[in-house]
């Protein structure tokens, strides 16, 4: 797998994952379970876009199989983004994620993650 943070979107479906694990990260919860509840989500959303049944074991194991890697990706950025956001709340003494400032950090987030992978080793 190569190391690397996913480009995040400045839409509803990323920002609710984003305030899953901020909640999680202000109640110091594990993450694991949003981790579980993200990937149940999209492996549903596949399988709807699909028109496949939830009980097709083959179609979600090979949803499993060959999205992993991104998948992965994609959640590690998430709670990377959310400390980001969360530290940033902190410091301002915001109890919310604010649509707003999310935008204006994806934007952010977007342009410097590559220089924030340089250093940082996934497996």
């Amino acid at each position: 797998m190569k190391n690397k943070f996913s480009k995040l979107e400045k839409d509803d479906r990323t920002f609710s994952h984003v305030l899953l694990y901020y909640v999680a990260i202000v109640d110091k919860k594990s993450l694991m379970p949003v981790d579980m509840l993200i990937q149940e989500r999209e492996l549903k959303e596949h399988l709807k876009r699909c028109r496949l049944k939830e009980t097709d074991l083959a179609n979600c194991t090979n949803w499993i199989e060959d999205n992993h890697e991104a998948f992965r990706a994609y959640i590690n950025t998430l709670k990377a983004f959310t400390l980001f956001i969360y530290m940033e709340n902190r410091l301002e003494y915001r109890e919310k994620v604010i649509w707003e400032i999310f935008c204006r950090m994806v934007d952010v987030f977007n342009e410097e993650k590559d220089i924030i992978m340089e250093t940082i080793r996934l497996q």
